[in-house]
């Protein structure tokens, strides 16, 4: 699986380290991009993913560390693990 260090967002979300989980989160972003940009994902892979970054954003906007960091956790991880990178 790509390292995305999605644990560590984890963790500073549910710590209270807002600043250093954005700042986590938009490296993440940022490596993901490349990847789903790379054209190796399958349309249906990169459904499920867009799903799941938009839930993202909305619960980050809101500010809701903890349904961001269940979403990251429980949701888009799962769906990463299965990129073939």
């Amino acid at each position: 699986m790509i390292n995305l260090k999605i644990e560590e967002i984890v963790t500073s979300c549910r710590t209270g380290n807002y600043a250093d989980a954005a700042s986590q989160l938009n490296i993440c972003l940022k490596k993901l991009e490349k990847i789903l940009l790379s054209g190796a994902v399958s349309s249906e892979l990169l459904s499920k993913i867009a799903y799941s970054l938009e839930t993202l954003l909305i619960f980050q906007q809101q500010e809701d560390w903890i349904a961001v960091s269940d979403i990251l956790e429980f949701e888009l991880q799962g769906l990463l693990n299965k990129l073939d990178y």
